[in-house]
């Protein structure tokens, strides 16, 4: 299925990628599902995160329920360790996200209880990218420093792990499932934890000298 996945990507996406001048995720404005709010940095609903995990959702691919039940989960258990997910619907793979925002809002809070924050509905791929997947691309290894190329998303649920200060750390296709990706969340969650507490040390260390 991979293999099937990767084969659809057009090889006009890999040069109508927008340029993306933003140096952090947090940085760029976008509008946030239902709020009827103007665009906003995403830092507004990802302050003070150790790590972000960033996912073009869809309502009607065939991995869906699988996806969005591990999502739930991971966000349920790891939330209050320093955890956000931002789910991005996105209707440019086979059409599998049609709902207006309300039945995609309702499909994922009503059927599966989905407590993290939802963009608005967003293109990730082509000319009209988002300027946050312009940059999420961009900085991935979807994009080939050598000849400057940028590959698109594969397909639903493709992400991108993102670190506190807004960087991304790395991009998973479609084919991996959030359970899969635990271990580099966590190493994330502990190494924010520690960076933390190395700095404490060295004010008190400082202190105490004085």
């Amino acid at each position: 299925m991979g293999n099937a996945i990767i084969g659809m990507v057009s090889k006009k996406g890999m040069n109508s990628l927008p340029k993306a001048t933003a140096t952090s995720a947090l940085d760029i404005p976008i509008k946030m599902l239902l709020s009827g709010e103007e665009a906003k940095p995403l830092s507004a609903v990802c302050a003070d995160k150790k790590a972000i995990l960033i996912v073009n959702v869809a309502t009607k691919w065939g991995l869906t329920d699988k996806n969005y039940k591990q999502l739930v989960q991971m966000y349920k258990d790891e939330a209050a360790k320093g955890l956000q997910i931002v789910g991005a619907p996105c209707n440019q793979f086979g059409g599998q996200e049609p709902g207006t925002e309300q039945e995609i809002n309702d499909f994922a809070r009503g059927k599966y209880g989905a407590e993290f924050p939802m963009t608005e509905k967003i293109e990730i791929n082509g000319a009209n990218t988002h300027p946050l997947y312009a940059y999420l691309r961009a900085n991935s290894s979807l994009h080939d420093a050598k000849s400057g190329k940028t590959k698109e998303v594969g397909w639903n649920f493709g992400k991108f792990l993102v670190n506190g200060e807004g960087q991304v750390v790395e991009y998973y296709p479609p084919t991996r499932e959030p359970d899969s990706l635990l271990e580099d969340i966590r190493k994330l969650l502990l190494w924010k934890a520690w960076k933390v507490m190395f700095y404490i040390w060295k004010i008190d260390k400082v202190r105490f000298l004085q």
